[in-house]
């Protein structure tokens, strides 16, 4: 599992340009050819002239498809507190490729034994499972995430299966799957995804709790939820005994200025919607989570749950359109 503690750049490879070496090269055997094609007939000429137009164009489009791709760079950064807790059984996680990247954000279950193993096992089980099916991820993510999932939920329950240490452990998910063009979340329980610009929350996920049916009704405020007395009572999560599935869904295209968060309960309910919109105004990343993640066990007053979150965004790379600047790398 893809675990390391400090903010990640990702870079696609670029497209080289040609030497002058290779230019005078291509030149020459230019000139030859055309020297080699008078001898021809005219009609062989003709053909020839066509064809070699025909794969001149097609080159050329395939150039400018790539010249106007855009380099994949995201910058990420993630943080886990044990809180006032005993153990942690939160997990984070992440793995970015040349073109893609995975995040998750896992919560075991109080209340059962072995919550931070069944946490750690989901991370690595959808890890190892997106590598194996990133090809058809990357043809139809909707339906190959679904995929992905289902068979890292087996591998979870197969693994928990085999000691009664852990049979009964259990555990929430939340990640999230993206390429330049594409975006797709997962998550069941009560950690979530947000996304966010330094204006508004565009969305998040619904929980899969009774705090969340209580707030359907118009029982409860958004802002009662992370102190309620039933906060953490869950209709859906993963283990052994259970058959629940996890909701996957399609959104667009992460945009320049946009952040995503992933995190459990412990931190969303310890800080406010101004203060997560607030992230994606930050510059220094690392310090804005540390900082929001410490507050949120300092508002619990000793009673503090993990606390976990993760976020992300477009990196600001010089020259590509986004405005210039280092990204730091910072001890999460």
């Amino acid at each position: 599992m893809d675990r390391p503690s400090e903010g990640k750049v990702s870079s696609a490879n670029r497209l080289s340009l040609p030497t002058r070496r290779s230019v005078d090269t291509a030149a020459a055997v230019s000139g030859f050819a055309a020297r080699w094609i008078q001898t021809k007939p005219r009609r062989i000429r003709l053909s020839w002239a066509t064809t070699c137009l025909s794969r001149c164009f097609a080159w050329l489009g395939r150039q400018r498809i790539d010249q106007q791709k855009q380099p994949f760079h995201l910058e990420q950064f993630e943080c886990s507190l044990i809180g006032d807790q005993a153990i942690n059984q939160d997990a984070v996680a992440h793995h970015i490729g040349d073109d893609w990247a995975l995040l998750l954000v896992a919560d075991g279950l109080g209340g059962y034994p072995a919550g931070e193993v069944a946490s750690a096992k989901i991370c690595k089980a959808v890890i190892d499972r997106t590598l194996a099916y990133i090809e058809t991820i990357q043809a139809d993510p909707l339906k190959g995430m679904r995929s992905c999932l289902q068979q890292a939920t087996s591998d979870l329950q197969q693994y928990l299966a085999l000691s009664d240490d852990t049979r009964r452990a259990q555990t929430t998910l939340a990640l999230v799957w993206l390429n330049a063009d594409h975006l797709i979340t997962a998550h069941i329980g009560d950690s979530r995804v947000y996304l966010v610009d330094e204006h508004q929350i565009h969305w998040q996920t619904r929980d899969h709790s009774v705090t969340q049916m209580l707030l359907d009704e118009g029982s409860i405020g958004e802002d009662q939820m992370g102190d309620h007395p039933d906060q953490g009572k869950l209709f859906r999560c993963l283990g052994v005994e259970r058959q629940d599935t996890v909701k996957v869904r399609a959104y667009p295209a992460l945009k320049p200025g946009q952040l995503l968060l992933l995190c459990s309960d412990g931190f969303w309910g310890g800080t406010r919607r101004d203060e997560i919109i607030a992230l994606a105004a930050a510059e220094n990343l690392s310090a804005a989570l540390q900082q929001r993640a410490a507050c949120a066990v300092k508002r619990a007053q000793g009673d503090s749950d993990n606390v976990s979150a993760q976020i992300a965004r477009w990196a600001q790379i010089q020259g590509s359109g986004y405005e210039s600047g280092a990204v730091p790398g910072a001890q999460l």
